[in-house]
């Protein structure tokens, strides 16, 4: 025998297609009460109504509906399509509510668009640096970099950008034409600059919450992009210690094989009880 059900009923069947039993589902049918159950369905559960039947036909073979031959189940009526649709906008309401609760999803838009307006702050800012740096010959433009930008923004003139950061302008000057583009151009840059500074405090204060001790461990902002990287908390928590390493280091390790830039020292990540244990040997004092 085999048992089969879907959100209106289930039935027993034997060898042959024949009904044995069944039992339908009639009471307080509206899309609220037709959507929970599809949920149900979705997670793999049984309806109380298949229970009941898996309790009286203990031996029945469990088979999915989309399993059994043309003709064994029933199809739905015209009343029962038009509860099924509106059930599923329930769902998909439920889904979206649940997705702007959800921190990991919370926190893969929040990284994302971190990374985005960095990569748009870095370019405005170097070009405005560069630029300005043609007509102020002598400033020191590293010692210097984060407060050009707003020095020039707030500024009316080159003469008087020059005397805010306390150096000289270039005798040739500048044009009213090509100031106001630089002037604008270094007011993108502290507006970028200010809404990169809303995002990542957003990322830190969602971090903070739902990565306390990774946040507590290695910052906010290095949790984030950690646990994005894993696809979420859950996810993260079950990577091997070796694979966490890869994903701080990666950044690191592809810079330096561009860039020749050193890559940072890092030692193992050995758990607490087999960490004195190995200590008590002699080996990795320095941990």
């Amino acid at each position: 025998m085999h048992l089969s059900w879907d959100w209106r009923l289930a039935r027993i069947f034997d060898d042959e297609g024949e009904v044995v039993d069944e039992s339908i589902w009639n009471v307080g049918r509206n899309p609220a009460t037709v959507a929970s159950r599809v949920s149900l369905l979705s997670k793999g559960r049984k309806t109380d109504e298949a229970r009941r039947l898996a309790e009286r036909f203990p031996d029945a073979i469990e088979t999915p509906v989309h399993e059994l031959s043309t003709g064994w189940w029933p199809q739905l009526l015209d009343e029962e399509v038009e509860l099924l649709q509106k059930a599923t906008l329930v769902i998909a309401r439920a889904g979206v509510a649940a997705a702007s609760s959800d921190p990991d999803r919370r926190l893969e838009h929040l990284v994302g668009a971190g990374d985005e307006m960095r990569a748009t702050w870095t370019t405005l800012e170097a070009r405005v640096i560069e630029w300005a740096g043609l007509f102020l010959p002598e400033i020191d433009l590293d010692g210097q970099r984060d407060g050009i930008p707003i020095a020039i923004a707030e500024a009316t003139s080159l003469e008087s950008a020059a005397e805010a950061l306390h150096t000289v302008s270039s005798p040739t000057g500048i044009s009213e034409a090509e100031w106001a583009a630089l002037s604008q151009w270094a007011g993108g840059v502290v507006e970028v600059e200010d809404r990169l500074k809303t995002v990542e405090s957003a990322i830190r204060e969602v971090a903070l919450e739902h990565l306390p001790s990774t946040s507590a461990l290695i910052g906010p902002l290095l949790a984030a992009r950690m646990s994005t990287t894993a696809h979420g908390r859950e996810r993260f928590a079950r990577l091997p210690s070796g694979t966490v390493q890869v994903l701080g280091a990666e950044t690191s390790f592809f810079l330096h094989l561009r860039d020749g830039i050193p890559v940072p020292k890092t030692r193992p990540f050995i758990p607490a009880p087999l960490g004195i244990k190995v200590t008590a040997l002699g080996a990795w004092k320095d941990c």
